[in-house]
């Protein structure tokens, strides 16, 4: 089973920046949260990278990547170099969001 399915199921969601934003006062209690990091995705639903960036650092202060083998704790400062390495192609990846 993968460390996904693990999760409560009311950790594993996928967020958009409407998405953090209407549950801003949930996650400002420190809720580790599951999201899809989809540049491309985002793009689309007309969400900057810049501010999908700006919306979790509101919130959390690190994250992981759960496909890492390693589940390293990145800073979110660290987030745009991700996003940048998953391109405009369409790739995404799983993060877990948290608080340090």
């Amino acid at each position: 089973m993968s460390f996904l399915g693990r999760l409560p199921t009311s950790f594993a969601m996928r967020l958009g920046s409407y998405d953090i934003e209407s549950r801003a006062n949930v996650f400002a209690r420190g809720v580790p949260t599951v999201v899809e990091a989809w540049p491309y995705g985002s793009k689309r639903a007309g969400c900057s990278l810049e501010r999908f960036v700006d919306l979790v650092s509101c919130h959390w202060t690190h994250y992981h990547q759960l496909d890492d083998p390693a589940f390293e704790a990145h800073p979110v400062a660290e987030l745009p170099t991700l996003l940048a390495s998953l391109g405009d192609a369409g790739p995404f990846t799983d993060l877990l969001l948290a608080r340090r």
